[in-house]
């Protein structure tokens, strides 16, 4: 009896009911449907995720109608009002429909690999009536996308491993006939839907190593295969599952930046570099003097992987607490604004007799003289006309730094704290001058060592919530404490077009990385109680909100009990026994030696195959859970569903292998001949009367109905 038909309907019911309700921005639809309009509008953002995800859903919004002019700003911003109509089903529904094609692959992946229809049918069943997978698939979000992919890789993967199941090409005995052309479409296939996985979350790397395990273990059982025969398979495995997924990831961003290349939000997480690749920035086709020199006006800015900013200064001043004297605050402003801008100063004859026995003044005559790495220099901020200044003196809220400030203080022991050198990175000529946007260098102060930096520590109210600029002794940091001109401009020097992005397409792919990693690193929850420990997730401890009933409307990623007490259950007992086949009872110890053969008796009845195949599975979930637990980030309920939908493989894997077991074993034992159809039939109904209760009395929280119809 073939369910998948019924399967495919009831799956798709569930999915599209009520796909238009809530009738607002409902939880991550804030992020990813902004991003969608950006990539309509064609304006650059920055990420934690690869982009592809995004893609999808902008090109489902364009198919579908959406213009990109919604700006999904907050949450509960209604989609349609009497100004205007936002066209948002379109988008709902390619998750949706993606949701619907993860169970449909995943039932066809267990049927090819156990052969057994009830099998397909159990793991299928759990994924339907599971009320948290239901809600993802109904939203905005990249989970439904990831949970397709990797589900397309782990079907491709199947189909090309029961191929090599009966492998005996180049075999020792004889040459059998080997489906290469069709083994090598499953894995290109397998190959592409990784990269695409892993193009969507970097969760998908997670999938691509067990894809990677599985690839081994099969080749390993290719035990008629002779050795050239294997090398082939596993030359062949790395270009599917290594080179393949690598190019189509690359590829992605290839299109990202093609298509975001015009200046947006995301910029100033970026250097200056990048940031003059994308047009309608100010960095972009300007013209200014590339060289800078004495008396030239410029802004200068301080570049980390997640974040940056622009040294500031402004009329405000410290906390009496902080600072004792009447100093202004010296900060890192993300915003370009006119107190950005300083002036380079010459020292004083008198000043620089402090600190060089000779002074570099410009003997030479010359109108002009550049800056070279080595040379001294005092910033004077240009519109306040305070001079940047540090002394020792803890800074505000990183007490192993020195403080950093602005003042026009005129006694000469204030005045040599006013003073810095100029450090070029990676020079060892100091005729090296410094250029803009090209050129790092380091600021050291020249009376106390230390070097200008920014913790990226928020100030309070009263330093504006900017970032606290300090001056640290720390030699490690001052390493990286990396500054470059960003804006430049000078009376004497004339100004030269600037090639608009001087940055190669591996450059600006390494620096979105190492921004997307820091941003998972750095990421921190707008509602801490939304969050979630690792642990807290097999045995179903927490959910998660997604939408408070303010609007009208609640909203709650809730799943069903049942199916996580069948996948724990299973999960658990596929544990004892590959546990109970590994271990070495003595006969001495009769108890042991008693479970021992308990264990023997267990394995009699369980098909070797599907108990192989459980296994399997259980590596699956182990690699799409474990990682959290160690995970140096915040985590959410939601990430479980990849580790869950393999659980739910494993559970119709190994509910049928007890089922075709206790089958067998009550035909031998009745005195009539027992009906494996009847049995099979109550066991069935059984099985979907227990997940259907529940989801029954928890859908309505998937569905967003009205709360106040409801006694929640």
């Amino acid at each position: 009896m073939d369910h998948m038909w019924t399967l495919i309907i009831f799956t798709l019911l569930t999915r599209f009911h009520n796909l238009a309700v809530p009738e607002y921005v409902c939880w991550d639809e804030v992020h990813y449907g902004k991003m969608a309009g950006r990539y309509l509008n064609r304006t650059y953002f920055t990420d934690a995720h690869p982009p592809l995800g995004k893609m999808i859903i902008a090109a489902a919004g364009r198919l579908t109608g959406y213009d990109g002019r919604f700006s999904f700003e907050n949450h509960g911003d209604a989609y349609n009002t009497s100004s205007w109509k936002v066209h948002y089903f379109g988008m709902r529904a390619s998750s949706a429909t993606l949701g619907s094609l993860t169970i449909s692959l995943l039932h066809y992946t267990v049927k090819r690999l156990t052969g057994s229809q009830l099998a397909a049918f159990l793991s299928s069943a759990l994924m339907i009536f599971d009320c948290g997978l239901l809600t993802l698939s109904q939203y905005i979000l990249l989970d439904p996308i990831l949970l397709f992919f990797m589900s397309a890789a782990i079907y491709f993967k199947a189909e090309s491993s029961n191929k090599l199941s009966s492998f005996k090409l180049y075999s020792k005995s004889k040459r059998v006939a080997f489906p290469v052309i069709s083994w090598c479409r499953d894995m290109l296939r397998c190959g592409f839907c990784l990269g695409c996985t892993v193009s969507v979350k970097w969760n998908g790397l997670f999938t691509a190593i067990f894809i990677c395990f599985w690839t081994l273990w099969d080749i390993w059982s290719c035990r008629k295969a002779t050795i050239f025969a294997r090398i082939c398979l596993l030359l062949g495995s790395a270009v599917f599952f290594v080179i393949l997924p690598f190019l189509v990831y690359v590829s992605t961003f290839a299109v990202h930046y093609e298509v975001l290349n015009h200046s947006g939000t995301g910029d100033g997480f970026h250097s200056s570099l990048f940031q003059s690749c994308l047009k309608g920035n100010p960095l972009h086709n300007t013209s200014m003097p590339s060289h800078v020199a004495y008396d030239s006006l410029i802004s200068v800015k301080f570049h980390q992987p997640s974040r940056s900013g622009l040294l500031h200064s402004h009329d405000r001043l410290y906390p009496v607490d902080i600072m004792p004297f009447p100093y202004q605050q010296a900060t890192l402003n993300f915003h370009k604004d006119a107190n950005n801008f300083w002036e380079v100063v010459y020292p004083s004859e008198v000043e620089m007799r402090y600190f060089a026995e000779e002074s570099y003044h410009n003997k030479s005559g010359a109108e002009v003289q550049l800056l070279k790495s080595g040379n001294f220099l005092k910033l004077r901020h240009v519109k306040t006309g305070c001079y940047l200044h540090s002394h020792v003196r803890k800074a505000a809220f990183t007490p192993y730094d020195q403080i950093v400030s602005c003042h026009k203080n005129s006694l000469h022991e204030a005045k040599m704290n006013e003073i810095w050198r100029l450090d070029i990175a990676s020079v060892t000529d100091d005729a090296v001058t410094l250029d803009c946007l090209n050129t790092q260098f380091r600021l050291v102060h020249a009376n106390t060592g230390c070097s200008l930096r920014s913790t990226f520590q928020v100030l309070p109210d009263w330093g504006s919530n900017q970032y606290e600029v300090t001056c640290t002794n720390n030699q490690q940091i001052s390493m990286r404490a990396m500054w470059n001109v960003e804006q430049h401009t000078h009376k004497k020097l004339n100004e030269e077009s600037i090639v608009p992005c001087q940055m190669s397409f591996w450059d600006r792919f390494m620096e979105s990385h190492a921004t997307m990693a820091a941003l998972h690193l750095h990421s921190a929850p707008a509602d801490i109680s939304q969050t979630s420990s690792a642990w807290q997730w097999p045995i179903y401890s927490k959910g998660q909100m997604l939408t408070e009933d303010e609007h009208g409307v609640r909203v709650y990623l809730l799943s069903n009990p049942i199916v996580f007490y069948i996948n724990i259950w299973s999960l658990a007992t596929v544990f004892i026994l590959s546990a109970s086949r590994h271990l070495k009872f003595k006969p001495n110890n009769p108890k042991l030696y008693a479970y021992k053969n308990y264990f023997s008796h267990i394995f009699e009845c369980i098909d070797p195959l599907h108990f192989q195949y459980c296994q399997l599975f259980v590596l699956a979930w182990a690699l799409n859970y474990l990682p959290f637990l160690v995970m140096p980030r915040v985590v959410y309920f939601h990430y479980y569903y990849p580790a869950m939908l393999c659980n739910c493989c494993l559970s119709g894997c190994f509910y049928n292998m007890i089922f075709e077991g206790a089958s067998v074993r009550l035909s031998q034992s009745c005195n009539y001949k027992f009906s494996c159809l009847f049995f099979e039939r109550f066991f069935i109904t059984v099985y979907v009367f227990c997940l259907f209760v529940p989801f029954y009395l928890y859908f309505s929280l998937a569905y967003g109905v009205p709360s106040s119809s409801y006694n929640y």
